[in-house]
């Protein structure tokens, strides 16, 4: 590149240093409890809300196990009508990125802290 050309090259805004925000904070998993036909996750950030509660008969229809659900097609195997409206939770385990939970039909169902915070709908964040 000769120096002519390198003159007529556009000038390059440069951005400080002290005008770049930080990458969002990650939510994580603080707690996870069941109460009812439902099971409350508390989260590690309390904004916009500490907490989230999902419908137990929810979360067993969005399982996303080989055995309910095909991710090459997206395509739902579980009929929900299959689902006993009663469901609840045999076992919670949780770590602050994944919340499994074993059901009382003995179905085992893993959730990614991501996917329950997108998904949460009461309250809706």
């Amino acid at each position: 590149i000769g120096d002519s050309q390198l003159e007529k090259s556009p000038p390059v805004d440069i951005i400080p240093t002290s005008t770049i925000q930080p990458p969002p904070k990650k939510m994580s998993i603080q707690q996870v409890k069941p109460i009812s036909d439902k099971i409350e996750i508390t989260w590690t950030d309390p904004n916009p809300s500490g907490t989230s509660t999902y419908h137990n008969i929810w979360l067993r229809d969005n399982c996303h196990c080989s055995e309910c659900y095909y991710p090459l097609t997206k395509q739902r195997l579980l009929n929900s009508a299959t689902i006993d409206p009663n469901i609840h939770s045999k076992l919670i385990d949780h770590d602050s990125e994944t919340v499994t939970i074993v059901w009382d039909s003995n179905h085992k169902s893993q959730y990614d802290a991501h996917w329950l915070r997108i998904h949460s709908y009461e309250p809706r964040l």
